[in-house]
């Protein structure tokens, strides 16, 4: 009898230890995961078949942007395209962009101020050497600066800015109050 009570506690304790590392496991998986409404980069499709991103940087005293190479557009037929021009205040710059086999994102800071709205020009092009390149057409970026949140009611911040995240409700606190007692009766 006493060799099934052994077994028996071995097996239980095993089982704890499965479960205990299972349960952490899926909990680091939860903390990893990312959600929708804390994605870092907003994504804008664009009519010209690029896939844009940004988000205020260093500091907030500029605007990064990322062009994402799963937005892979054609031009002059079929071709692949491997350069991308910003249009920014008139001035045209251009990136490497490669978009096929994993790609290579391309990615730029404009010298702006991150808390106002503002449109530049992008544009997705295939290199050429004596002829000039085959582009796509420009298609319009407008950023709009990431808005504040608004916290639930009883948070000591009414808002805070994206990104951040709401301080708790502060606790109530319970204070008794003098009076006479309450005897109920036994059970």
């Amino acid at each position: 009898m006493s060799g099934h009570i052994r077994i028996g506690a071995s097996i239980l304790k095993r089982s704890a230890a499965v479960v205990a590392s299972t349960s952490l496991c899926g909990a680091s998986v939860m903390l990893l995961a990312p959600t929708a409404n804390t994605d870092p980069i907003p994504l804008v499709p664009l009519s010209n078949g690029l896939v844009i991103g940004c988000v205020p940087w260093d500091h907030g005293t500029r605007v990064h942007c990322v062009a994402f190479p799963w937005g892979c557009p054609r031009v002059h037929g079929d071709y692949v395209v491997d350069a991308l021009h910003t249009m920014i205040r008139g001035h045209q710059d251009e990136y490497p962009f490669r978009c096929v086999n994993d790609g290579q994102a391309a990615t730029w800071n404009i010298d702006t101020d991150p808390n106002s709205t503002f449109t530049f020009g992008v544009q997705a092009c295939r290199k050429k050497d004596f002829e000039g390149d085959w582009c796509t057409r420009y298609a319009d970026v407008t950023y709009t600066p990431p808005q504040p949140i608004t916290c639930p009611a009883g948070s000591p911040t009414p808002t805070v800015s994206a990104g951040e995240t709401c301080a708790p409700k502060p606790a109530t606190i319970l204070t008794p109050i003098e009076g006479p007692t309450l005897d109920l009766p036994p059970r």
